[in-house]
């Protein structure tokens, strides 16, 4: 099967003036991952077919293309999954998942 991992850079926490760690806001990084989902996946369907879409938190942003896709090289999928994710990205408010 054909799948395509999002990978989202975890934030870095916040230091106060001694070099301790602040406690950070909660965010809810499921609940984004779910919009971005319900917004990427219909569009990934129609232009790539059956594919699997995973999404995670991890060190560094990456889009990781595995699969055979028939005329197309994983560059020009990756950029299509660049271009689409940055199209859904545009639509989110990212401060209706993040909490004091």
């Amino acid at each position: 099967m054909n799948r395509i991992t999002l990978k989202f850079p975890k934030p870095l926490p916040a230091r106060d003036a001694k070099g301790n760690e602040k406690p950070s806001p909660y965010f809810d990084w499921d609940g984004m991952f779910d919009e971005i989902r319900a917004t990427l996946e219909p569009q990934l369907l129609e232009n790539l077919g059956d594919i699997e879409l995973e999404m995670m938190l991890a060190a560094t942003a990456e889009i990781r293309v595995t699969g055979n896709y028939i005329g197309m090289k994983s560059t020009d999928v990756r950029d299509m999954v660049s271009q689409l994710l940055g199209d859904a990205m545009e639509n989110i408010d990212t401060t209706a998942y993040a909490t004091q």
